[in-house]
């Protein structure tokens, strides 16, 4: 039995990355750039062919001099990073 494929963000990062993952395949995560992990650090492919979990994320990366979040607008062709 295969579990679907895994929906990732860019800032998720994956132990073992395969086009297939099987009955008792397990997939830890981490985030990079000293975000921080919402949700469970592993999940496992479940006999029944579902994850026993859903992919967590990773939250914005955070000013640590006023511990403010960097926010991104997009706008056509300009992208534009304001602090808030």
């Amino acid at each position: 039995m295969t579990c679907p494929t895994l929906g990732l963000p860019d800032s998720l990062l994956v132990n073992v990355i395969k086009a297939e993952y099987t009955y008792e395949d397990n997939v830890t995560f981490s985030c990079a750039n000293g975000r921080t992990m919402i949700g469970n650090s592993q999940i496992e492919c479940l006999s029944d062919g579902t994850w026993s979990g859903s992919v967590p994320y990773c939250s914005p990366l955070v000013d640590s001099v006023k511990g403010k979040a960097n926010v991104c607008t997009v706008s056509q062709a300009l992208i534009q990073f304001n602090k808030v």
